[in-house]
């Protein structure tokens, strides 16, 4: 094995055991950005000239950030903006070529399944590669020949003398019993989570020629071409009139769809607009939940079927088509008809928060929206400059990333805690919804138990007295204290330390 492996097998095994110590039985907190920070060393030790390259240096920032994060609010979000930093970041070290996020996935996946092959690839001369092959082989044939004989011969022995069966049973029940005793702390879940922490931990330091995912983006381009096939001279007139033809005929088309869809959506937005935007009476509306999570759903599930259509149109050759404008027009109206239904659907979500307070999913609502504008600006300037698809995959998939970093920035049950209990309408809260949030919440909730109140009807799946909202409250206090109490400094994050010590604070007054 050559010196270099054995250094970074023996990272990975360290980093396996530094893996287990933090995590096992842990919530994430600062041992997220400890162990991030113990990854990125390694990373930028193994792969220094990887860090010069921009979108690492990004992903390293968006990494750092999230972990900090994560130590302060201990978010959901902030968790899981981290951990896909993290993925990101080994993705784009190991193939700092890739431009897009999505593709920095797809690597750390390959080399995932690669492992094998690159810690083989790399402990072995590629000359000796196939010679290591074949003389495993031959050492498998050579075992277990003998070995099948020596269990054939020893059942046979077992069979015919009971003494040896005596014997024999009482070396087994031993051998099991000692066994028993060496392994009587042993936990299974523990050494499965060590086996994953291995890994990961190989994934991380032993680098996988991702071939397959490098040779696909290398055929990705930004600027759409046109595409200009090779004909016999003698058939060109021919194939240049039936091109032509076929663009004519798909422009047409076009035009027609885009045409009727824009007038039907006019329609649609005109209603809106006078409806939603200017004349919103809340007690016009029989079912708001309805007509908001409904009307929503199906209005970004139009928005993303028009955006799948005009990328359909303007994939190819239809974009380098002289008589298109008409076409282009078309879809950039259809475009800001479209950015005026997004508008819409906010107002629908805005008009729920005002009666009912924040939600999880209203608060994605609102990102979502903020998504789909991007999507569609960055349609408009496929449009304008002749961009390709994959243009549209990369913009759109940092974009996403960006805005996964952006909520994580916020700690969103504290902000809804607050906003709902200071709800002018507090007779639209869902107290219960507010009793499910994280404990970082409780000293807030105890501040306002009188606006939570007693009865709160049957709750969902709840183990405690399914009426009493107060005793719910002070029982998931209790709960958060004797948990927090019982955590290692490694599970640490601030907001759950200051909700902790304001909690004990009270119940000293």
């Amino acid at each position: 094995m050559k010196n270099q492996s054995k250094q970074k097998l023996t990272v990975a095994i360290a980093l396996t055991i530094t893996h287990n110590v933090m995590f096992w039985n842990n919530n994430l907190g600062i041992n997220a950005l400890l162990f991030s920070g113990i990854v990125i060393g390694i990373l930028a030790w193994l792969n220094a000239l990887s860090f010069k390259q921009k979108n690492v240096l990004v992903a390293l920032a968006g990494t750092i950030i999230s972990g900090i994060l994560v130590v302060l609010y201990g978010s959901t979000s902030a968790k899981f903006a981290h951990i896909s930093s993290l993925i990101i970041l080994v993705g784009f070290v190991h193939a700092n070529e890739l431009k897009n996020i999505l593709y920095a996935l797809v690597a750390v996946f390959e080399s995932f399944i690669k492992i094998p092959t690159s810690f083989k690839n790399e402990t072995l001369n590629e000359e000796n590669v196939q010679n290591n092959n074949a003389n495993i082989g031959r050492k498998i044939r050579l075992s277990i020949i003998p070995i099948l004989f020596l269990i054939l011969f020893y059942w046979i022995y077992k069979l015919a003398n009971s003494e040896f069966d005596r014997l024999s049973s009482n070396f087994w029940n031993t051998v099991g019993d000692n066994l028993a005793y060496i392994f009587q702390d042993f936990s299974f879940g523990r050494f499965m989570f060590a086996m994953l922490g291995f890994v990961i931990s190989m994934t991380i330091v032993f680098k996988a020629k991702v071939y397959s995912i490098l040779g696909f983006e290398s055929t990705q381009q930004n600027q759409l071409i046109r595409n200009k096939p090779k004909v016999d001279k003698s058939k060109r007139e021919i194939n240049t009139f039936f091109n032509s033809i076929s663009l004519k005929s798909e422009n047409q088309s076009a035009i027609l769809m885009v045409g009727l869809i824009n007038a039907l959506l006019l329609i649609v937005n005109c209603i809106d607009i006078n409806w939603i935007w200017f004349n919103f009476d809340v007690k016009s509306v029989q079912n708001l939940s309805q007509f908001v999570h409904e009307g929503t759903y199906l209005l970004i599930a139009s928005i993303l079927l028009s955006m799948g259509i005009i990328e359909y149109f303007f994939r190819k050759n239809l974009n380098f088509y002289i008589k298109s404008k008409i076409l282009k027009t078309l879809c950039f109206v259809w475009i800001s008809q479209n950015i005026v239904m997004v508008i819409s659907v906010a107002l629908r979500n805005y008009h729920y928060i005002a009666q009912h307070g924040l939600a999880y999913k209203r608060i994605g609502v609102i990102f979502f929206l903020l998504l789909t504008i991007v999507g569609l600006i960055s349609q408009i300037n496929k449009i304008k400059t002749t961009k390709s698809g994959y243009y549209m995959l990369r913009i759109n998939s940092w974009a996403t990333y960006f805005t996964m970093i952006l909520i994580a920035c916020f700690n969103w049950d504290i902000i809804i805690a607050n906003h709902n209990l200071n709800h002018s309408k507090k007779e639209n809260i869902d107290y219960v919804f507010l009793l499910e949030l994280s404990p970082k919440t409780l000293p807030i909730l105890l501040k306002n138990k009188d606006a939570i109140g007693k009865d709160l009807g049957t709750i969902r799946n709840h183990p405690y007295n399914i009426f009493d909202g107060q005793a719910i409250l002070q029982q998931n206090t209790i709960n958060f204290i004797k948990d927090y109490e019982s955590r290692s400094w490694l599970s640490w994050n601030y907001a759950d330390y200051v909700a902790y010590q304001e909690l004990k604070r009270d119940i000293r007054k």
